[in-house]
């Protein structure tokens, strides 16, 4: 089984842990906060890792300029609600950093993944796509709702999420997921079918974990249609009443959802642009607004660039140097069997010598926040 770290969730999550308790001045510019910061990424990505059992892979990604931010959008850009500028953060720092970790990890056997113009996001749904289609399981650990729409599974092998904020811990699978890791199915020809490790170590990791299924096919349906605030991506319709802006709720895209399905299934996203007047009358339907569907068919494109996952939405560009990574990743030997922790990963480095103790650490308090 191989685990895919989103390495930029891991980072900003600690980042944000960290404004609290930092020193006075900048955040990160003192190097002992540094120090410190990625004590506390490493102890809570090996957590991570050994809820899992031995990996034979693990990959960290990382982001770069987005691709996304090239497709225009009404008032504003993709991601244009997000300001870097605050005082308090030392941003070289954080990611040299970053940088710096993504070096060790590397020396440590592990996979560091970056692009050109890909997000993590794009990484993180190639390299779980490329293992699947391989026959290998992965599990990606990240506390961003959009690689929900990365879970699948075909009764024999799976991509699931593991978000591991110790407020929300769990796993999210598509449905019937749960249903198919108590089946026990033995072909007396096929020895790997009675050692399946990645469907043990699932069943492990689950007696600590809570798992939550979802309907995949659903959950990127609605995705395109509300849009994404956190990403300053907008709804394909709103409206004015009363002098107040309207937008499509959760709730409605589901009335949506059942309306367009009772016409046809929707077996592809990809092919909602194509079904525009349908959904302009599930959008009548379910918010009494009437869209003309020339108006809606290029939001639904504009929101399947800029939400939607899959190799007919990523460059072509960012797909090529990928796959050129993926090649040469099988290339390295499987990790070995070993015991994960934080100074495991970090012995030798500046964040850590031996014969040092980090009981004053602001995070010692924090179990896997």
């Amino acid at each position: 089984m191989n685990l895919i770290f989103d390495g930029n969730y891991l980072f900003y999550k600690t980042l944000f842990i960290f404004g609290g308790y930092a020193k006075s001045g900048k955040l990160l510019e003192d190097k002992a906060d540094q120090e410190m910061f990625i004590r506390k990424i490493a102890t809570d990505m090996t957590h991570a890792i050994r809820t899992f059992g031995n990996p034979s892979r693990v990959v960290f990604t990382i982001d770069s300029k987005s691709w996304r931010k090239e497709v225009e959008i009404e008032e504003g850009g993709y991601k244009s609600n997000r300001d870097k500028s605050e005082s308090n953060i030392d941003w070289d720092a954080f990611y040299k950093c970053m940088n710096e970790f993504g070096i060790i990890l590397q020396k440590k056997g592990f996979i560091v993944s970056k692009e050109e113009r890909a997000e993590g996001d794009d990484l993180m749904y190639l390299w779980s796509e490329a293992f699947y289609k391989d026959g290998q399981d992965s599990v990606i650990v990240t506390g961003d709702r959009d690689m929900y729409q990365c879970t699948r599974f075909d009764g024999k092998n799976f991509v699931v999420v593991y978000n591991p904020n110790s407020k929300n811990r769990k796993i999210v699978a598509p449905k019937g997921f749960s249903a198919w890791l108590k089946t026990e199915e033995y072909d007396l020809f096929d020895a790997s079918t009675f050692m399946n490790r990645s469907k043990d170590l699932i069943q492990e990791a689950m007696s600590a974990v809570a798992i939550e299924e979802i309907d995949r096919d659903y959950y990127i349906f609605e995705k395109v249609i509300i849009g994404d605030a956190g990403d300053a991506v907008p709804p394909v319709w709103t409206w004015e009443s009363k002098g107040k802006t309207y937008r499509i709720t959760p709730a409605k895209a589901q009335r949506m959802y059942e309306i367009v399905n009772m016409m046809k299934p929707v077996e592809d996203v990809y092919d909602l642009p194509q079904r525009a007047q349908e959904i302009s009358n599930a959008i009548n339907a379910a918010c009494k607004q009437v869209v003309p569907a020339d108006v809606i068919r290029p939001r639904l494109e504009r929101n399947l660039q800029l939400v939607f996952l899959d190799c007919r939405v990523i460059p072509t560009d960012i797909q090529s140097a990928f796959e050129a990574a993926y090649a040469k990743s099988q290339e390295k030997k499987e990790l070995s069997a070993q015991l994960y922790d934080m100074v495991h990963i970090l012995e030798g480095t500046r964040f850590i010598s031996a014969g040092r103790t980090f009981e004053a650490d602001i995070f010692s308090q924090f179990k896997n926040l």
